[in-house]
């Protein structure tokens, strides 16, 4: 009870607190803090930061507790897709997987371009970003306009989550020569690199068949 009431005082409504108090402990002595502030966190986390600085340090059942508490909050909390990934950046595969079922309904609104959407997801597992490109699949067309924003797109992305992307980006439709194939596959893996060519294949040889009849009417 001591403990409550000295941990309630020194919680002075700054997540950061919390996060200073827990980080050097080990997750038993943890979880008896959270437990003797748990109701005074929902009251301090009121910005994606201080949601991200709660939940970095708590295992993923008191993760959901948090955010499940918090369910009616979190669409305040997370107004654009950098908030989105400043909660997810330090979480584990679990936390990550709670936070993105209590916003996923979210996401396609605050994923107004390319950049937005590589940081929604990058912290994906390949099918939850398979939902979201599926959400997205009417938008797409205006998010990915050229080679320059499938390639911020697929920075970070693992193989599988660079695979699912792919099958939703209409990859043809934004190369319209080699210099477009060129900024698409200069940072690309070797195997994400195949994976392109072979996406690309029929109209690789349209470019090519296009450069090859201007290159011969030119030296005529």
């Amino acid at each position: 009870r001591l403990l409550k009431i000295w941990l309630v005082r020194i919680l002075t409504g700054l997540v950061s607190d919390f996060r200073i108090i827990l980080q050097y402990l080990t997750p038993k002595q943890r979880g008896v803090i959270y437990e003797s502030v748990k109701e005074k966190l929902l009251v301090i986390i009121n910005s994606a930061y201080d949601l991200n600085e709660v939940i970095q340090y708590l295992t993923p059942e008191q993760c959901t507790v948090v955010c499940k508490a918090l369910k009616e909050k979190l669409s305040t909390l997370i107004k654009s897709a950098s908030d989105f990934k400043i909660i997810l950046q330090y979480l584990t595969p679990n936390q990550r997987g709670v936070i993105y079922e209590f916003v996923k309904e979210k996401l396609p609104v605050i994923i107004n371009s390319a950049y937005d959407l590589n940081e929604v997801i990058q912290y994906l597992t390949p099918e939850h970003c398979t939902v979201v490109c599926k959400a997205l699949k009417e938008k797409l067309s205006v998010i990915i306009e050229d080679p320059f924003d499938f390639k911020i797109i697929v920075r970070y992305l693992t193989f599988d989550q660079f695979v699912v992307v792919c099958e939703f980006l209409k990859l043809p439709t934004i190369i319209n020569s080699a210099y477009d194939f060129k900024i698409i596959i200069e940072s690309l893996s070797p195997e994400q690199c195949n994976l392109v060519c072979e996406i690309l294949k029929e109209r690789l040889s349209d470019i090519i068949n296009r450069a090859t009849m201007r290159s011969k009417s030119q030296n005529k």
